[in-house]
């Protein structure tokens, strides 16, 4: 393999390395943050259901019901918007928990550490933003499986698994080998015991010839 060629495939699994990093953070900041606002929403959910299914005997206020739906509902939203890996959607994910604080529980010391926690959550994954533009410019983004190793093919096998089937290769035609000259020496055995046997055969007519 060429040198260019060697350090073009370090560089695809340095991106590679780098990208999953970069998701798994964005990942673990998704269902942390997602986690506040899903039982709240679930609740909610679970109320209109009960709402609609007792014609309004049973269940909270609709009016509370639709104001949790759309506020916890919209978060979780933002979040996804952010997981997807769009700075638009990362800003918007710190701007709706900030929003949702402001006009829901700015009183409450619990909704500040949550809404703490998700701003810095959040300012994380943006710090990602610079390396993972980066290596949207890279061959191969976003999950650098698919570059060319040699030749313009794709690499499919390690060097480790590569020294494996030469192995059994090398392993296969010693077998193949010796089947070889067992047939080989059975074969000539095999000639020579016909050749007897006509030599045989014609001593025979020839006895009776004389």
């Amino acid at each position: 393999m060429e040198r260019p060629d060697i350090e073009r495939n370090v560089q695809t699994d340095a991106n590679r390395d780098d990208m999953r990093r970069i998701s798994r953070i964005f990942s673990a900041a998704f269902y942390i943050c997602a986690i506040f606002p899903a039982i709240p929403l679930i609740v909610s959910l679970g109320s209109f259901t009960a709402t609609l299914i007792t014609l309004g005997t049973a269940g909270m206020d609709p009016l509370t019901v639709f104001s949790s739906i759309l506020a916890n509902g919209g978060l979780i939203a933002a979040y996804l918007w952010s997981y997807l890996k769009d700075k638009r959607g990362t800003i918007a994910a710190i701007a709706a928990v900030i929003l949702w604080w402001l006009l829901y529980v700015h009183a409450d010391p619990e909704g500040l550490i949550i809404v703490a926690l998700v701003t810095v959550l959040q300012a994380v994954c943006f710090a990602q933003y610079k390396k993972l533009d980066y290596l949207k410019t890279q061959e191969g983004y976003p999950d650098f499986y698919n570059l060319s190793r040699s030749e313009g093919g794709k690499r499919i096998m390690s060097d480790e698994q590569i020294r494996e089937s030469m192995k059994f290769y090398e392993t296969d035609m010693g077998a193949l080998e010796a089947d070889g000259s067992k047939l080989k020496e059975n074969s000539e055995k095999h000639t020579a015991n016909t050749y007897m046997d006509e030599l045989f055969t014609d001593g025979t007519d020839l006895t009776k010839g004389k």
